[in-house]
């Protein structure tokens, strides 16, 4: 994974250095994680994986261009995208932004337990004793109950 994302980078210094705009930038993440999703007594979802992906955000003529994408192999077709997206419009009032430093920032949440070293099994268990008892009232319906982690 690490090395698809250290191409993609590559790939992204190279569009963000020659776009003729006045503003540009290219996010890309990675992550790990596992999500869990119960409908009534039914298990709709169960992943657990590494997910990458990103997004281009262009400024352009004062407006505004965005695409969203989860295949860096097609990086430069959706900064192309989003690039004549902000082209194509034409608006009264254009945005503008102020040049300033970059913020860096880290923050964390302190954990009492890791849970990337649960196992599959228990983070399930887990939420289907929760549902379990949201499905224990002879009120309710209909229930939903979701568990996701995700790690960077």
């Amino acid at each position: 994974m690490r090395d698809g994302l250290d191409k993609a980078l590559g790939r992204a210094r190279t569009l963000l250095s020659s776009c003729p705009c006045e503003y540009a930038e290219i996010r890309l993440s990675a992550s790990t994680g596992t999500t869990i999703a119960l409908s009534g007594a039914q298990v709709e979802t169960f992943s657990s994986g590494d997910t990458i992906g990103g997004s281009v955000r262009v400024l352009n003529n004062g407006a505004w261009g965005f695409i969203s994408f989860n295949d860096l192999d097609g990086i430069e077709g959706c900064f192309r995208r989003g690039l004549e997206i902000s082209s194509s419009l034409t608006l009264r009032e254009k945005s503008r932004i102020r040049r300033s430093a970059a913020v860096r920032r880290s923050f964390a949440t302190p954990m009492k337990r890791d849970f990337t070293g649960v196992s599959l099994e228990e983070k399930f268990n887990l939420i289907s004793a929760y549902n379990k008892i949201l499905r224990s009232s002879p009120k309710i319906q209909t229930t939903r109950a979701l568990y996701r982690d995700v790690t960077s």
